[in-house]
């Protein structure tokens, strides 16, 4: 059996009631906590946002890089297209939000149709302009909008999930503009 002296023992007992009277005022109203004695601490601490019973987040799509994301995979899809249909291209890449790239040579076969190579690659794609050889590719405005909207959307589901899963009570998660979701607690 463990034998410790007297004097340890006291020293924690005292430590023990020391923190416990500095946490007291914590747990009594203002008007309890002036009815003290003057020897006990009256001051709180203060509670952060989160203690206090509330948060607000405001959450924002970030539509660009997504945008940027989405056209560096097509730019993956129409160079493995224009390789299959043996069509000869340079600097194809994305540039200011969009894709831009030049065909130095059409194929032995015919004349590749790049309306129909944006279907195959990506229905919400179009070419926005197409000078001589030189073909610049982005995203129709529809598109982006509707696709931003969806992502609104899958977004607020998302966050509605997480926060669900953490045990937090009747979150408040709503669409604020185009691009933001407001979580609220």
């Amino acid at each position: 059996m463990l034998d410790f002296p007297r004097w340890k023992i006291f020293t924690i007992f005292a430590t023990c009631l020391f923190f416990i009277l500095l946490a007291l005022p914590n747990f009594f109203s203002e008007e309890a906590r002036r009815s003290f004695p003057v020897f006990l601490p009256s001051r709180t601490v203060s509670l952060g946002l989160d203690l206090q019973g509330g948060s607000y987040l405001l959450l924002e799509l970030q539509l660009d890089r997504y945008k940027y994301e989405q056209l560096n995979g097509a730019v993956d899809s129409i160079r493995s297209e224009l390789i299959t249909r043996k069509a000869m291209y340079q600097g194809l890449a994305v540039k200011d939000g969009v894709i831009q790239f030049t065909l130095t040579r059409q194929p032995e076969t015919g004349a590749v149709d790049m309306q129909e190579l944006l279907r195959k690659v990506n229905p919400d794609l179009e070419v926005a302009s197409a000078k001589d050889g030189a073909y610049t590719i982005g995203f129709s405005k529809s598109a982006l909008e509707h696709k931003q909207s969806q992502l609104v959307e899958q977004s607020m589901q998302i966050v509605n999930r997480r926060v669900n899963d953490t045990g937090t009570r009747e979150p408040i998660i709503q669409r604020q503009g185009e691009k933001r979701i407001i979580l609220k607690n």
